[in-house]
């Protein structure tokens, strides 16, 4: 089976992630979207609330697999058997850093594979942070999520302005 790996904080899922994501549908058997647990990152969503929009937005494919990780990538990609990493590029700087990153885990994985997919020219401008800015400031995001998560995104928005006033 050919199968890849997508990972990030997805905090949270975007449309970019999700075109990103149906990209590669095209091209591999399955999609892993695995959420790398990163001690030093405080995302602004739990864990448990980002697995549900990303299951949400792929709901009608069994070919998306929804999980999570605490260790180093690689270390996720050689215990699950899987060689292809995807990286989406948006820029130079993020190829700069991620080849970077590509460089070091080959040391550890040797059979890693990473593809590098640019990131479309509407795409490039919507990222998680610019969806938790509109959050933050009462703008409208509707479109800068999937549409299948919208409501779940909204929900745990509604909280967390409940829990902070």
């Amino acid at each position: 089976m050919n199968v890849c790996l997508f990972a990030g904080t997805f905090d949270p899922i975007t449309v970019g992630h999700t075109k990103m994501i149906e990209k590669l549908l095209n091209k591999y058997d399955k999609v892993v979207v695995a959420i790398g647990v990163n001690p030093l990152k405080t995302p602004t969503f739990s864990l448990e609330e980002r697995l549900s929009f990303i299951k949400k937005a792929f709901e009608n494919t069994s070919r998306v697999e929804v999980d999570s990780y605490t260790s180093l990538t690689v270390e996720y990609m050689q215990k699950k058997g899987i060689k292809v990493l995807v990286r989406g590029i948006r820029n130079d700087v993020d190829m700069r850093f991620e080849k970077e990153n590509e460089n070091k885990s080959k040391t550890i994985y040797p059979e890693l594979i990473t593809e590098y997919i640019l990131a479309d020219a509407e795409s490039k401008s919507v990222s998680s942070t610019e969806v938790r800015k509109a959050i933050e400031n009462g703008q409208d995001y509707k479109n800068l999520v999937p549409k299948e998560s919208y409501l779940l995104i909204e929900k745990a928005a509604k909280n967390l302005k409940e829990n902070k006033g």
